[in-house]
C-alpha cells in the first residue's frame, strides 16, 4: 500500500471537515434536513453532481463539486443507516 493509514484517516478527516463547512453555510443549513427526502430525489440530485464535476474545469471547481457529491451521497448513506451493515 502506498500510503499508510494516517494519510487514510488524515485524508478522510480533511474531506469531511470541508463537507461539514458547506452543509453548515446559512443558505444550506436553512433548507433544513434531508431525512424526509426520497431515494429518487437524493439520487438524482447526485447525478447532477457528479455530472458538474465531469464539467469542472478547475482545481477549485473540482474539489467543490467533489464536496458536493460527497453530501449527497452522505444524506442518502444516512437515509439507509438502519439497513447497512457497515456501522
Amino acid at each position: 500500500m502506498k500510503y499508510g493509514k494516517a494519510y487514510i484517516v488524515f485524508s478522510v478527516f480533511r474531506f469531511a471537515v470541508q463537507m461539514i463547512k458547506v452543509l453548515l453555510q446559512p443558505k444550506n443549513f436553512e433548507k433544513g434536513g434531508w431525512e424526509d427526502c426520497d431515494n429518487e430525489y437524493l439520487a438524482d440530485k447526485l447525478t447532477e453532481e457528479v455530472d458538474e464535476l465531469f464539467d469542472a474545469r478547475d482545481n477549485k471547481e473540482i474539489k467543490k463539486e467533489c464536496i458536493d457529491v460527497g453530501n449527497i451521497a452522505m444524506m442518502i448513506y444516512m437515509n439507509h443507516k438502519e439497513a447497512s451493515s457497515h456501522e
